[in-house]
């Protein structure tokens, strides 16, 4: 590698440590501000360095056919000292900014939404839930009124049917009684017929033998 080449995969990995620097200050501020985000705190750490290590590698291929020195690493290190006496403060206070303006954003749209969506939803629904609620105690207040003359005619239909069963077994009870009556009737009349007419004939065979 010519010295040209290597002043420039010198600055690139300075470049490069900068830019992790960079990274890492943004990422580690909006852990900070996004407090909901700190319980996946090890696997954006985890995420971060691998795509550390993917981009300086990358770097690598290009400048010196992947070549690793110590002198890489001590590269990096100084290009992220010198972000971090230059750059620091800004970046993690714009970072700071940012996030607190995104997230200032997302609570205006949040209140937009909940004043002309999810509110007059929910008025909607309360007003027809009460609506209901008062056609329900009228229908109650009028139930009585509605159930009395079915409840009458229901309990005179009872009553008349009670009282036609009543009569129906009643005269069929004095059919039965008077069927019984004629039927003994003609049965001693039969009865006597007959008597009489045996009665007849065994006089006349005794006068015949004597």
């Amino acid at each position: 590698m010519d010295l040209q080449a290597q002043y420039a995969a010198t600055a690139l990995m300075a470049t490069a440590g900068a830019v992790m620097g960079a990274v890492y200050d943004v990422y580690r501020t909006s852990l900070k501000e996004w407090r909901f985000l700190k319980r996946f705190s090890p696997l954006f750490d985890l995420g971060y360095w691998l795509v550390a290590t993917v981009f300086v590698f990358t770097l690598l291929l290009g400048t010196n056919d992947g070549d690793v020195r110590l002198v890489i690493f001590f590269l990096l290190g100084a290009g992220w000292f010198i972000y971090y006496k230059i750059a620091h403060a800004l970046v993690v206070a714009s970072t700071r900014m940012v996030v607190r303006f995104v997230y200032q954003c997302l609570r205006l749209v949040y209140k937009t939404i909940l004043l002309l969506i999810v509110t007059p939803c929910l008025y909607a629904c309360r007003s027809i839930l009460a609506l209901f609620r008062t056609a329900d105690r009228g229908l109650a207040s009028m139930e009585p009124v509605i159930v009395w003359p079915v409840v009458k005619t229901g309990r005179g239909l009872q009553g008349g049917a009670t009282w036609g069963t009543r009569r129906a077994k009643k005269y069929l009870g004095r059919i039965a009684v008077r069927g019984e009556e004629v039927g003994r009737r003609m049965a001693n009349r039969y009865h006597a017929l007959l008597a009489r007419l045996f009665s007849g004939g065994g006089s006349g065979g005794d006068d015949g033998e004597t």
